[in-house]
């Protein structure tokens, strides 16, 4: 005998991720770090200019937003995300 079940309505948003855009009230202006551990730790010197001539690549990692520059109802977990 097979049985199907249903996950509720209620709880499927536990199981799947969602999206809500929303404005911010001011741009929020996020750190950019050369290596993967000055990015983790804050430490260490941003990255302000970065040239690459065509064919070249780079990694670039970005920091935590300043505290307080985020919406107060902002969680971990949460996604920063533009349409540009």
């Amino acid at each position: 005998m097979h049985t199907r079940t249903h996950t509720p309505l209620h709880m499927r948003s536990t199981i799947y991720p969602q999206v809500i855009k929303r404005k911010l009230e001011s741009a929020i202006v996020l750190p950019v770090y050369s290596c993967k551990r000055a990015a983790v730790t804050g430490t260490g010197n941003t990255v302000n200019e970065h040239l690459l001539r065509a064919g070249e690549s780079a990694a670039l990692f970005v920091g935590q937003a300043p505290d307080g520059k985020l919406p107060k109802d902002a969680t971990a977990g949460n996604k920063l995300c533009t349409d540009h």
